[in-house]
């Protein structure tokens, strides 16, 4: 759990940040002093630039990650000592993970004005099975416990439940057209094909 700081200690942050002459983010972080394993959880990151750098241990969990670019980064990381064979781990050394469960990887907005069989516009995707070690990370990957059971992703947010398991969006509410878009409908009915539908009446992720 992040600490507390004071207003005094913040401003010391922003500084420290200010005087960083790079755009690599995870120099900003060490800059600043914050802890990823606690203190990055639930923030705002999109767009950021992660790449070649090792973010083993960082806890991203319920972050904004939209676009971020995870590309040559290290998101595994297990101690001298501990071997690999095959498909298991032997030698007992400590794994540390990057986790982003929860975390929002991209968006699709939704704009009522646009013509609904137009394909939908979506956000830059986080990219993180571009790291290095993806492959050795999704071997070791494990579900953390949810931090909080009322946070709740917003509509058309892009997620993921694990890193092997497929992007999926949250949808709202509401009536959909399945398969077809309206002015195929009729052609449709002629053809005596099904209107199909479907009605949600709670959010699904």
């Amino acid at each position: 759990m992040a600490r507390q700081r004071s207003q005094a200690e913040y401003a010391a942050m922003i500084e420290r940040v200010r005087e960083v002459d790079s755009d690599r983010f995870f120099e900003f972080i060490e800059a600043s002093g914050l802890d990823p394993a606690v203190d990055l959880a639930g923030g705002d990151f999109r767009n950021s630039d992660m790449g070649h750098s090792n973010l083993a241990g960082w806890d991203l969990s319920q972050c904004e990650l939209d676009g971020c670019n995870f590309r040559r980064s290290q998101l595994f990381e297990r101690e001298r000592g501990d071997s690999m064979l095959g498909f298991g781990a032997f030698g007992g050394g400590a794994i540390k993970l990057m986790h982003y469960e929860q975390a929002i990887l991209g968006r699709v907005l939704y704009d009522r004005n646009r013509e609904p069989t137009r394909p939908a516009l979506i956000t830059p995707i986080a990219n993180p099975s571009s790291a290095s070690n993806w492959h050795e990370y999704c071997l070791y990957w494990h579900k953390r416990e949810r931090r909080s059971n009322d946070h709740r992703l917003p509509t058309g947010a892009i997620f993921q439940d694990a890193p092997i398991a497929p992007e999926m969006i949250v949808v709202s509410p509401g009536r959909f057209i399945i398969g077809t878009g309206p002015a195929e409908l009729g052609a449709l009915a002629r053809a005596g094909g099904p209107e199909l539908q479907s009605i949600l009446d709670h959010h699904v992720r």
